[in-house]
C-alpha cells in the first residue's frame, strides 16, 4: 500500500483536515471537506482513455462522490461523471493547524514578471484555507496587479493591503537596498505612486535616499535585513523606519545564508523592531524550482532558496525555532512582538482603491 503512505504524506503536506478509510473489499476511501473519494492505488491502473477520459471504475460506495488518483507526482480529485478536470487535492476544507493565521503581508506572485508565480486568485484560495482574513501585496517595482488584487480580495471578504517593494540608494553607497512599504491611506497610495512613476515612467533602476524619506508619508516603512546590511542605515533612514522583516528565509549558497544570519542577528540586537512578514514568490514550497526556471528565462538570476513560499503560522514559527539554540527560548518573545506589529499594519491599513467612479482625462 504505497500509494496510502504517498497520498497521507501528501495530505499532511498540503496541510489537509482528512481521514482515509480501509473498505471490506481492500479498497481506500478519502474523506476530505466531508466528502469521500475512492482512492486508486495500482500504479498499473488506467486513469484516462486514449480520448483522455476518465476511465471507468468499481461502483463506488454511498459516502464517495468520486475518486482520488496520482498523476505527475501529485494528487487529483474527479467527481464520477463529469468531465476530467485535474482538481488538485489541496485548499479543501480547513488547514489542520495549532496556531491561527490571521494574515500574510508578504505577496509577491506572478505580477512581480519572472520572479514571481501564480495568479491572486489561486492566493486568495489558500488564505481562504487557513483562514486569513487579510493579505497584503509587495511585489519589487511594480503595483500592476493592485486593483486585481483588491477585487479578488473583496470578492472573498478579505481584507486587502497594498504595498510595494522598493530599491532605494543609500547616501554613501554605490549598491541599493529593499524596502517594503504598505499604503496606511489616499496620501500612502499618492506616494507609492511616486516611487512607482521613477521607477516605471522615468526609467531609474532605484529611489534615492532623500527622495524616499521627503516622500514616505502615510507609509509603513519595513527594511528587509535579506537586502539591507544593518550598519550601512543612516541615522535619517533609521528614525523612518518602523519594522525589520523577521523572515526565516534558507538561502542554498552558505556562505550567503551566514551572511543572512549575521546581519539578522545585528537586527535583532538593535532598538528597531520585528515583524513577521514572509516574502512569498510561490504557493507551495516544492514550486521553488519553477522561479529558477523564470530566471533562467529572463536571464536575470537572484540568490537560490527553498523556502520562500506561503507559509501558516505554524511552518513559520517551527523555521523561527530553528535559527536558535535548542536552550534558547527568547524566540518565542520575539515571535509574539513580530505578529502584534503586524497586526498594527492590518489595522492601521485601511486604503480601498476606489472603483465606483471614473477617472477619464476630459478633453477639449
Amino acid at each position: 500500500m504505497n500509494q496510502i503512505k504517498k497520498l497521507e504524506d501528501y495530505c499532511k503536506l498540503m496541510l489537509l483536515d482528512y481521514d482515509i478509510v480501509k473498505l471490506a473489499d481492500e479498497n481506500f476511501t478519502l474523506l476530505v471537506d466531508n466528502k469521500g473519494y475512492r482512492v486508486i492505488t495500482d500504479d498499473q491502473r488506467l486513469i484516462f482513455d486514449e480520448d483522455m477520459e476518465f476511465a471507468p471504475f468499481e461502483i463506488l460506495e454511498e459516502n464517495e462522490i468520486g475518486y482520488v488518483y496520482e498523476f505527475g507526482g501529485r494528487w487529483y480529485l474527479q467527481n464520477s461523471g463529469e468531465d476530467v478536470s485535474m482538481d488538485e487535492l489541496r485548499y479543501k476544507g480547513k488547514a489542520k493547524q495549532k496556531l491561527p493565521t490571521k494574515s500574510f503581508l508578504g505577496i509577491r506572485s506572478g505580477y512581480e514578471l519572472m520572479n514571481g508565480i501564480g495568479l491572486y486568485k489561486d492566493w486568495v484560495k489558500k488564505a481562504k484555507f487557513l483562514g486569513i482574513e487579510a493579505l497584503a501585496i509587495c511585489e519589487k517595482k511594480t503595483l500592476s496587479g493592485a486593483l486585481v488584487f483588491q477585487n479578488e480580495c473583496a470578492s472573498n471578504d478579505i481584507k486587502s493591503i497594498i504595498g510595494l517593494t522598493i530599491p532605494v540608494k543609500y547616501k554613501d553607497y554605490s549598491e541599493s537596498h529593499d524596502i517594503k512599504l504598505y499604503a496606511k491611506n489616499f496620501q500612502g497610495w499618492l506616494n507609492l505612486l511616486k516611487f512607482n512613476n521613477v521607477l516605471n515612467v522615468d526609467g531609474a533602476h532605484e529611489i534615492k535616499e532623500d527622495y524616499f524619506i521627503d516622500n514616505s508619508d502615510e507609509l509603513f516603512v519595513v527594511i528587509d535585513p535579506k537586502s539591507s546590511n544593518y550598519k550601512m542605515i543612516s541615522k535619517q533612514l533609521k528614525s523612518r523606519i518602523d519594522y525589520y522583516q523577521l523572515d526565516t528565509t534558507n538561502f542554498l549558497n552558505d556562505e550567503r545564508d551566514d551572511e543572512f544570519l549575521d546581519n539578522l542577528e545585528e537586527y535583532m540586537r538593535s532598538d528597531l523592531k520585528p515583524v513577521s512578514i514572509r516574502d512569498a514568490f510561490y504557493l507551495e514550497k516544492s514550486d521553488f524550482e519553477t522561479r529558477e526556471i523564470l530566471w533562467t528565462t529572463a536571464k536575470a538570476f537572484d540568490d537560490k532558496t527553498d523556502n520562500q513560499y506561503f507559509k501558516n503560522n505554524d511552518q513559520y514559527a517551527a523555521e523561527l525555532i530553528n535559527m536558535f539554540e535548542r536552550e534558547d527560548r527568547s524566540w518565542v518573545r520575539l515571535f509574539k512582538e513580530a505578529q502584534a506589529n503586524e497586526a498594527n499594519i492590518v489595522e492601521n491599513c485601511n486604503f480601498i482603491y476606489a472603483t465606483d467612479t471614473r477617472h477619464l482625462q476630459k478633453y477639449i
